[in-house]
């Protein structure tokens, strides 16, 4: 199927909405988390598949500390 020219343009819209709104972000942890001390670096993600993680820096490498199912509302 082809898409209109507003379709596209509605297409685009909808991906910047989303995007602002399930991330990702980058936040700083205010009190220990997850053993990670205070000032770690926490990157929040809302992915397609309807999972929310929390992803974090460790030496060289990214690394998943949380992992949940989540539904949109």
């Amino acid at each position: 199927m082809k898409m209109t020219s507003d379709s596209k343009k509605v297409s685009i819209l909808l991906k910047q909405a989303m995007a602002d709104e399930f991330g990702p972000k980058l936040e700083l942890v205010e009190t220990e988390t997850y053993d990670f001390p205070e000032g770690t670096r926490v990157i929040s993600i809302f992915t397609p598949m309807s999972n929310f993680l929390l992803i974090t820096k460790v030496g060289s490498e990214y690394k998943i500390i949380s992992a949940m199912h989540e539904a949109l509302d």
